[in-house]
């Protein structure tokens, strides 16, 4: 959602196309593209800022990579950052948390340049807290595998939240900051939302 609650952003790809950036508003059944480089949405500020993920392409079925951009909601270009990001918020004053591959470990970097977690397997959903003290994320300890963990940086540390889901995707903060929610497989292979605080 953009900060009106009323404009929706999002990444998505017809046919065999390259991922496009489109947007649509909850009062009316109509979707357009916005005028931006080919990519997937990360990230939208409370401002209106958004990060994306320029030429998005999968290295396996649930990791995927590209490069980190910057770009106003409804501007015509894109400033590129950094390249082989696979995820990327805001922090508060203007900072950005991100994720991406270095030397074969993902990297969990808070605020960007400093690292506070990496692993051989892949990191995923990185997503600050409503209050910006804490980042909740996703830990896979095989690349290109969806089973693990969801973590979170508290700003001194990360710890595991939950024990190891046979398949964890998707993450996010309670509008109070107090739970994170997320989808993990169980036992019966379905994939309900779950709840931790």
């Amino acid at each position: 959602f953009a900060p009106d609650s009323s404009t929706i952003v999002y990444g998505a790809r017809w046919g065999g196309d390259p991922l496009k950036l489109f947007v649509a508003r909850t009062d009316t059944a109509e979707s357009k593209p916005l005028d931006l480089p080919s990519g997937d949405l990360l990230a939208v500020s409370k401002t209106g800022d958004m990060l994306l993920s320029l030429g998005r392409r999968y290295l396996t079925s649930w990791t995927s990579e590209g490069t980190l951009a910057r770009a106003r909601l409804f501007g015509s270009s894109a400033r590129e950052l950094l390249e082989h990001v696979r995820d990327a918020d805001f922090l508060p004053g203007d900072r950005l948390t991100i994720i991406r591959r270095v030397d074969g470990r993902d990297r969990l970097e808070v605020p960007q340049g400093t690292v506070v977690f990496e692993t051989p397997g892949y990191l995923s959903h990185v997503r600050v807290s409503p209050d910006g003290q804490r980042v909740g994320f996703l830990e896979h300890p095989f690349f290109g595998d969806n089973r693990g963990y969801v973590a979170v940086f508290d700003g001194k540390g990360t710890r595991r939240l939950t024990p190891e889901q046979r398949g964890v995707e998707a993450l996010a903060w309670s509008a109070d900051g107090r739970e994170i929610w997320y989808g993990g497989a169980n036992a019966e292979s379905n994939w309900p939302i779950k709840a931790i605080d």
